[in-house]
Order: C-alpha cells, then sequence, then structure tokens
C-alpha cells in the first residue's frame, strides 16, 4: 500500500444547492473512518450500504444505451457503476461545473 495516494474525505458531504446530506463512503475505496466512535464500524456501515444497494433497485437507474443518447447526472448524490453489456463503440465526455 506505499505506492497509493491516500486521500481523507468527511464520511457525509452536503450539497450546497439542496442541503441534502450524503454518505461519501463506498466499499471500494473506503479503507477507514478517521477519528471515529467504536460504536459504529465501518464493515457495519459499508454492509448496510450495500444491503441498501441490493434490497432497492428503485434508488438504481439502468441506461439502455441507444445512438445520440445523452445522459447527465450529478455526482454528488450518485455512484456511478458501468455495466459493460453493450457491443459498439460509446463516447463519453466528463464535464465539471464550477459555481459561479
Amino acid at each position: 500500500d506505499k505506492d497509493v495516494n491516500w486521500s481523507l474525505h468527511p464520511v457525509t458531504v452536503r450539497d450546497p444547492f439542496s442541503q441534502r446530506d450524503s454518505l461519501f463512503v463506498n466499499r471500494h475505496f473506503t479503507r477507514s473512518i478517521f477519528d471515529h466512535s467504536e460504536d459504529v464500524s465501518l464493515e457495519f456501515l459499508l454492509d448496510h450500504i450495500a444491503d441498501l444497494e441490493a434490497n432497492y433497485p428503485q434508488a438504481s437507474l439502468n441506461i439502455t444505451w441507444e445512438p445520440g443518447q445523452m445522459v447527465i447526472w450529478s455526482e454528488r448524490f450518485t455512484q456511478h457503476a458501468a455495466q459493460f453489456d453493450y457491443t459498439t463503440r460509446r463516447e463519453l465526455h466528463r464535464v465539471l461545473a464550477a459555481p459561479s
């Protein structure tokens, strides 16, 4: 792990526009919770998130790509997970918008 660049992030983040809070952790990238209470374990939190993802399909969106289609989402409350279930070439662009 010495070659990995570690980052420290808050567990929750607040959307500056909607003022809604969201969790900023996931099983793939979260390794520990810095300075947390022993009452809440990282494994419990990650298991709970995975349980929500598995048992609440209404909280997810699957796109069937069609030519010329455009999809826009906010990364503040979305965890993107691509499904490689297509055979044609797709062109993807990521745009970051800064507050004015």
